[in-house]
């Protein structure tokens, strides 16, 4: 026999109408939406920069950049990766990348990239899942970042 309830990870049980209701929305729901849309995406990006910006190993390459011109890039391409509504007509991520790999960004920087990104949701207090989520999204582009031989 089925069981009425599916346990949470609290300890409680939720309904099955209410469980199969929140993982209708799960699918239906893009993770931009998810994690908070514009307002969540925009501080997220704001405060991620900020750690960029304050760490040695990664502010070099950002020298002569507009800040303000990067995080409207990136808050674009974050729209367009998580599934938001989005105007981003910005370079690949393998041309756009492509001078910094050649100035030396490597794993190293990229793995400080996602520690640096993973801390900011984690501060912003966005669920566990969701980070993952993000995280494992980022992890996909680190072929194209590094300009990597593809397969």
């Amino acid at each position: 026999m089925r069981p009425l309830r599916a346990p949470l990870a609290s300890g409680r049980s939720e309904g099955f109408c209410q469980a199969d209701r929140r993982a209708r929305m799960s699918a239906v729901s893009s993770l931009f939406e998810r994690l908070g849309g514009d307002v969540a995406l925009q501080a997220a990006v704001a405060s991620f920069y900020e750690k960029v910006m304050g760490d040695p190993s990664l502010e070099p390459f950002f020298a002569n950049v507009s800040m303000d011109i990067q995080i409207k890039k990136m808050i674009g391409f974050m729209r367009m990766a998580m599934g938001g509504p989005h105007d981003y007509t910005g370079r690949d991520l393998r041309t756009a990348h492509r001078r910094l790999v050649a100035q030396g960004l490597g794993e190293a920087h990229f793995d400080a990239i996602v520690d640096i990104l993973e801390a900011t949701f984690r501060e912003m207090e966005i669920e566990e899942d969701l980070i993952a989520q993000a995280i494992e999204l980022v992890a996909s582009t680190h072929g194209d970042v590094l300009c990597l031989e593809q397969a």
